[in-house]
């Protein structure tokens, strides 16, 4: 995660902020005055994605003044651990967000805790309205569960001054071209990557891509998929190793115990030469005022597989709410064209609304994001999307041991494959 990850961003504040009128902490109702409140759950957003959110919400509320939404910001972990504990209660929101996949959404879903929303894509046309990689995310358990809210793309962004002091003259095209990179950097006194390894999920990126580089695409969706052994591919053990290497000779000083905001400063501050990030990452750079921005580039993980990787996200309905159709009503004004515009580049720099304009970032780097998300003969997602949570906090355990030397890399497959085959209901 993530979350990681965004238009929508993910930090690790603990406290709930709420935005517009305050209200009951869960399942909206109509007060007193004949409002219909409707409570929604989101990660804490910063930048571009606050300022648009608040906006958004009031421009809501002036064109439905029978509708109030009480937005509730939550950090990821706290996010988490609130909708595990309100699941199925009435102490669910009406609508909360989520990233796609098994791991994630979709253990909601698999749950019985959210709303199938056919009937709401039947009213409002969102069949035609979201792009097909969108719909993908909201059809992939059968009916409709979830709107899309963003489809991000992540690659490396990288500063180009940096690269040229080390004598790099070109953007890598293999994972070979990657590694001489980060050495050269290396013996050019610059830390080649950022990570900031107190959260599970920052590092987990650079072992996604690993295991797609290792493992080419067919061999990593069975990974992910439970179909194929963790513990007997070869190119598992080569991923782990290669995490270790990484950890140890290409990240940044301190990594273990940072955040990601606080790994981000390192390439802010243009002590680290790249930062594998979404397209989020783009606003997060308008708001640190990085300049000058003709040194920020992109470029894919060069895995090999022609697969741009990425993540999906979308808003649920709550089984329990409430106020189904005010809540559709408060996702459809959010989804619609007019808004999408308006706010086209705050929450992702690719448009899951059809027709919706890419919106320059101000940093240059919205273009080269949807040219990856467009070139692209398929996207492999996030492992704490394709994975099962439970599969997902033993692939952190296994990664973070490796990384930081109490796990060999060559044990690492066998643990996860041990953990898979005990799992209850195996």
């Amino acid at each position: 995660m993530r979350q990681r990850r965004f238009g929508i961003a993910l930090v690790a504040a603990g406290a709930a902020i709420a935005l517009g009128l305050t209200g009951c902490s869960a399942g909206g109702s109509a007060d007193s005055g004949g409002k219909t409140t409707v409570n929604y759950w989101i990660t804490t957003q910063q930048g571009p994605a606050a300022k648009a959110l608040k906006s958004m919400v009031a421009d809501f509320e002036k064109a439905n003044p029978d509708i109030t939404v009480n937005v509730t910001q939550k950090s990821t972990d706290s996010l988490k651990t609130a909708l595990r504990q309100a699941a199925g209660t009435p102490a669910m929101p009406d609508v909360y967000f989520q990233w796609s996949g098994l791991g994630l959404g979709g253990t909601y879903v698999k749950q019985g805790v959210d709303l199938d929303l056919t009937k709401y894509y039947e009213k409002y046309g969102w069949d035609k309205r979201f792009t097909k990689s969108a719909l993908q995310s909201v059809t992939q358990y059968g009916g409709h569960h979830g709107v899309p809210y963003t489809a991000n793309v992540e690659a490396i962004v990288y500063n180009k001054a940096l690269f040229a002091k080390a004598g790099i003259t070109s953007t890598p095209t293999t994972y070979d071209e990657l590694v001489d990179a980060a050495q050269k950097l290396t013996d050019a006194g610059i830390t080649p990557i950022e990570f900031g390894g107190n959260v599970n999920w920052y590092v987990m990126r650079l072992l996604d891509n690993l295991l797609e580089t290792n493992c080419g695409a067919k061999t990593n969706d069975e990974l992910t998929a439970l179909k194929a052994d963790w513990g007997k591919e070869e190119c598992v053990t080569k991923s782990f190793s290669d995490l270790k290497t990484w950890a140890t000779k290409y990240f940044n000083t301190g990594w273990v115990s940072m955040s990601d905001a606080q790994g981000q400063q390192v390439f802010y501050q243009k002590k680290a030469a790249m930062a594998l990030e979404g397209d989020w990452f783009a606003g997060f750079l308008g708001e640190a005022k990085f300049s000058p921005t003709s040194d920020l580039g992109v470029f894919a993980f060069p895995t090999g597989t022609d697969r741009i990787y990425g993540l999906q996200q979308a808003n649920y309905i709550s089984k329990t709410s409430k106020n189904p159709d005010a809540a559709a009503k408060f996702l459809d004004f959010w989804m619609s064209k007019a808004e999408q515009t308006k706010y086209a580049g705050a929450w992702s720099q690719v448009p899951v609304v059809e027709g919706v304009p890419v919106k320059d970032n101000g940093v240059g780097l919205s273009e080269p994001f949807n040219a990856l998300a467009s070139e692209a003969k398929g996207q492999f997602q996030n492992n704490d999307q394709t994975l099962p949570l439970d599969v997902t906090t033993e692939y952190w355990r296994i990664m973070n041991g490796v990384a930081t030397g109490s796990i060999k890399p060559a044990a690492a497959g066998s643990e996860m494959q041990t953990f898979i085959e005990n799992r209850s209901g195996n």
